[in-house]
């Protein structure tokens, strides 16, 4: 909940520790597997230089004792038994790199076999950018892959780090089908990024901007096509999000 209303994922306590620390010492498997695809950074370092994977090796004592300063009621058997399975989705990570790899390659048979898995996850964020996978699709104008991802239950409006959603990654690059079909799913075309941006803003972008954008992001764009589908873009964004 906290995730979906904009939190960081990488927020840091006093002691320059960050939610992965504190899910990591305590052994939630699941919060830390929901955090690293939310894009925590699983190498954060405190001010003492200690990263996540540190938090999963504190000795029982000093576990127990700082439970409980911290008011927290645990059960020190399953604490060991899940700061195992979180050692090894630090160590591993949780196939995010993987999938957002395949869907920036457009290799859609990868896609499929990837949430095919049991681990297959549609709503991950790539580890180093933060961008959700659906969004990377967007950015390609894949309709094809974000259909499976949707198709997979991707969230149509989930988050990329900067807080900008896979519509504005489509209002961007001009991909009309993409964002005609996140229209068609729910997408909220009026979702604000962490600087106000809207997806109608994204479209506004000039070509220079739209240039080093798509260098820094590794997207081989034709601006003439880009203009061309922001124009349609603009048109369907405008009629959703006019007054009735």
């Amino acid at each position: 909940m906290l995730l979906a209303a904009g939190a960081d994922a990488n927020g840091k306590s006093r002691d320059g520790s960050g939610p992965l620390s504190a899910a990591a010492f305590l052994g939630r498997a699941d919060v830390c597997e929901l955090l690293l695809n939310s894009g925590s950074d699983p190498k954060l370092k405190n001010n003492e230089g200690e990263d996540p994977l540190s938090a999963t090796t504190v000795e029982a004592g000093a576990t127990q004792f700082v439970a409980g300063l911290l008011k927290v009621q645990i059960d020190i058997g399953k604490v060991q038994a899940g700061r195992a399975k979180c050692a090894e989705l630090l160590k591993n990570g949780t196939g995010s790199k993987e999938l957002s790899a395949a869907v920036r390659k457009q290799d859609v048979a990868a896609v499929k076999t990837l949430l095919a898995k049991p681990t297959g996850n549609p709503n991950v964020q790539d580890p180093d950018l933060g961008i959700t996978v659906l969004s990377w699709a967007a950015f390609h104008g894949n309709a094809e892959i974000a259909t499976l991802l949707i198709a997979a239950k991707a969230d149509v409006n989930g988050k990329n780090r900067d807080g900008s959603s896979a519509l504005h990654a489509a209002a961007f690059t001009g991909s009309v089908a993409v964002l005609e079909l996140l229209l068609a799913k729910g997408a909220d075309a009026g979702a604000k990024s962490k600087d106000g941006q809207t997806p109608l803003q994204s479209t506004e972008a000039d070509a220079a901007t739209t240039k080093v954008a798509a260098g820094f992001l590794q997207l081989k764009l034709d601006q003439k096509t880009v203009d061309a589908g922001r124009v349609k873009c603009v048109e369907l964004l405008k009629k959703k999000t006019a007054k009735p």
